[in-house]
């Protein structure tokens, strides 16, 4: 399944909970630096590097894990790749 079709599902969940749209600005910079490919073709390097962004650790970081590791246990749950690319 592609990135952004699991990004919309994911969006959809968290609104129906209730939760801010935080994740959806990490989420939509995240698609945008590699791409509509399919989510079990995502590489660890490349969270890894979204993750590290281009200037020192900072608090970002914490809340783009915390997005990226939501993001992958949701499609975990639903069958849309076989295990996280968060490590």
């Amino acid at each position: 399944m592609k990135l952004l079709s699991v990004i919309d599902q994911f969006k959809k969940f968290r609104a129906s909970l209730g939760v801010g749209t935080k994740d959806t600005q990490h989420l939509r910079i995240f698609r945008e630096g590699i791409g509509n490919i399919d989510i079990k073709n995502i590489t660890e390097a490349q969270v890894q590097k979204f993750l590290l962004g281009s200037g020192p650790l900072t608090q970002t970081y914490m809340c783009r894990h915390a997005t990226i590791n939501g993001f992958f246990k949701f499609a975990l749950a639903r069958g849309y790749c076989s295990h996280s690319r968060l490590h």
